[in-house]
């Protein structure tokens, strides 16, 4: 990610950006997960059904995990959801490329599908700044913490 970005929309920190894209996200697959089980309540079960439901109930937790990482400001409960969500786009791309081609579907669809995609990876590069901002707010508060007790061991020499 050598291209950062430090604001995002309405100028607000990344820091609340994340914490609105977990919310938005918990909430779409609290919904998806939701309407999936009731799907296969009504027309019987269905192993992709099941499966699906259970992952995108899977991805609420993760979706508090980083509402809660942006919250406390915890590198290390970020990574998880971004590896995941990475994991999930390039699956969906994967299987929105076979439908595609499978079905032959019209350009308007394509089109759609191609700016949700584009959007989803998006959000998922503003909350990687605000991984990458985390990490380098760390070092440079572990580098300012060794420089003072070095100048604290050389006074005490002194």
């Amino acid at each position: 990610m050598a291209c950062r970005m430090k604001r995002f929309w309405c100028d607000c920190s990344l820091q609340t950006a994340t914490k609105f894209i977990g919310s938005v996200d918990m909430l779409v697959n609290v919904t998806l997960g939701v309407l999936l089980s009731t799907r296969t309540v009504v027309n019987g079960p269905n192993d992709i059904m099941y499966a699906t439901a259970t992952f995108a109930f899977v991805l609420v937790m993760f979706s508090i995990l980083l509402v809660y990482a942006a919250r406390c400001r915890r590198h290390q409960l970020v990574l998880p959801w971004l590896i995941v969500q990475l994991l999930e786009r390039c699956f969906i791309a994967v299987f929105i490329a076979v439908g595609l081609v499978r079905h032959a579907l019209g350009v308007v669809p394509i089109i759609l599908i191609l700016f949700a995609l584009i959007f989803a990876f998006y959000m998922w590069w503003i909350v990687g700044c605000f991984y990458l901002e985390l990490t380098d707010q760390e070092r440079a508060d572990e580098t300012r913490t060794d420089s003072q007790s070095r100048e604290l061991e050389h006074e005490e020499n002194a």
